[in-house]
């Protein structure tokens, strides 16, 4: 299970989530992509239709998730969180604080095999979401952005992660920075400061990549571009550490 995660949003979760879905996919690893987001984004990226079912419902009608599989990029699959209204997202979040055990139940039930990866995009803060996913979690992935903003909530995701890290076999926990611009000066420097903060928790830098977001944008794999670029390799690495990690 690999949950990303952020405690700022705008660090482009979702659409990492799924650039290394499809990445997974590739190397051979069987791979759900899970969105625990309300606002429902993966849907999109992965060119599903919006009226689909997800968790959101089929969840408050007590109803398994296999039936709401979708087929996702390069063999994936994907389940979406589906359209909810706010007295249903309150009503899934009262039940989520109660059941602490939510989540992998559902997960089990699934039947999934030892060689498929869980692929779990969380919302942004401290909320029941995230803390489900970090519960299940065997890698946790923190999402930043080379900027003041990311850095200042580094310390509000350590105390998030505590808790979880605490647990009898706790989740290996790294940082990445994502969407990286080369042209700046100013967040190659942020880069540096990132370093020596985190050192070695810091797993990986995912460059800019226009391309990639265009094809997200329009429901088309990010990682079926013949012309290979930084960004695409630094996905594949990425994906390449997760399948040794």
């Amino acid at each position: 299970m690999v949950t990303l995660g952020s405690v700022n949003g705008g660090v482009g979760r979702s659409p990492l989530a799924t650039a290394l879905s499809s990445g997974m996919q590739r190397l051979g690893r069987p791979v759900v992509a899970l969105d625990l987001d309300p606002q429902n984004a993966l849907y999109h990226h992965f060119g599903l239709r919006h009226t689909l079912p997800g968790i959101g419902r089929t969840s408050l009608q007590n109803q398994r998730w296999g039936q709401i599989l979708q087929p996702g990029f390069a063999g994936c699959q994907v389940i979406t969180f589906g359209e909810t209204d706010i007295r249903q997202q309150e009503d899934l979040q009262r039940w989520l604080k109660q059941q602490q055990g939510w989540l992998a139940q559902h997960l089990s039930a699934l039947g999934l095999s030892e060689q498929h990866t869980v692929i779990i995009d969380t919302p942004a803060g401290n909320n029941p979401y995230m803390h489900q996913a970090l519960n299940v979690a065997d890698v946790v992935l923190v999402i930043a952005q080379a900027d003041a903003a990311s850095l200042g909530t580094l310390e509000q995701m350590e105390q998030l992660l505590a808790p979880h890290l605490e647990r009898e076999l706790p989740p290996r926990c790294h940082f990445v920075i994502n969407q990286l611009d080369e042209t700046s000066g100013f967040s190659l420097d942020m880069v540096e400061v990132f370093k020596k903060r985190l050192g070695e928790n810091l797993l990986e830098v995912v460059h800019r990549d226009s391309a990639i977001s265009e094809a997200l944008a329009f429901g088309s794999d990010p990682l079926d571009s013949e012309a290979m670029s930084m960004a695409c390799d630094d996905i594949h690495e990425l994906c390449r550490l997760l399948t040794n990690a």
